[in-house]
């Protein structure tokens, strides 16, 4: 295996942390059992190949009788029958692996589709947040601009109390009490207009 051929290898080096044993052991194994498939097979078409390299010397020699040559096509024809069934299994080998890719690409394409879908709900879910944000915000403005209003009229009520405070002549004694209970009334009533 020639690493300019999996150019994935190089780039990402396998961490110590990252190796399992047990799957390792099924890589390895899985590699040992494909090894042996592919020397059998390689040995097979090297009989076959000796055996045609046969029948042509045999066919080609003048003095080979007819059964000879038929004992070599018999031979080859065994040989070609072991190596059928091998040949049989590997075919549906690459279908079934041939199925495989295609369904995990249908996944893959499902889970892309699925993850985009998702990405454009969030994007959504943002963009109503933003919108929700913006509304509250123009609220609270608008909140502030209502407090700042009710302020003055605060101060207005404040003043016409202080001037009706003025305008009663009572005793002095009187007025500090009136005051006082006129402030802790003020003071009630800013509580009651600030809540």
């Amino acid at each position: 295996m020639a690493e300019e051929d999996y150019p994935e290898l190089k780039a990402a080096p396998i961490e110590k942390d990252e190796l399992h044993p047990r799957k390792m052991r099924r890589f390895v194994r899985h590699l040992s059992v494909s090894a042996n498939k592919a020397e059998e097979r390689s040995v097979k078409k090297q009989k076959v190949k000796e055996k045609l390299d046969r029948i042509k010397s045999v066919s080609l020699n003048k003095r080979s009788t007819k059964k000879t040559i038929e004992q070599e096509f018999g031979s080859l024809e065994s040989v070609v029958r072991e190596l059928i069934p091998d040949d049989e299994k590997i075919l549906e080998e690459q279908r079934r692996e041939t199925r495989q890719i295609g369904e995990l690409r249908s996944m893959v394409e499902d889970l892309s589709k699925k993850l985009i879908a998702i990405g454009r709900e969030y994007a959504q879910e943002l963009e109503d947040r933003d919108r929700k944000i913006l509304e509250l915000r123009e609220a609270l403005a608008a909140a502030h601009i209502k407090i700042s209003e009710t302020g003055e009229e605060r101060q207005k009520k404040i003043r016409e109390i202080e001037r009706r405070i003025k305008g009663r002549q009572e005793p002095i004694v009187e007025k500090v009490q009136s005051k006082a209970e006129m402030l802790k009334e003020l003071e009630l009533h800013l509580k009651t207009l600030e809540d």
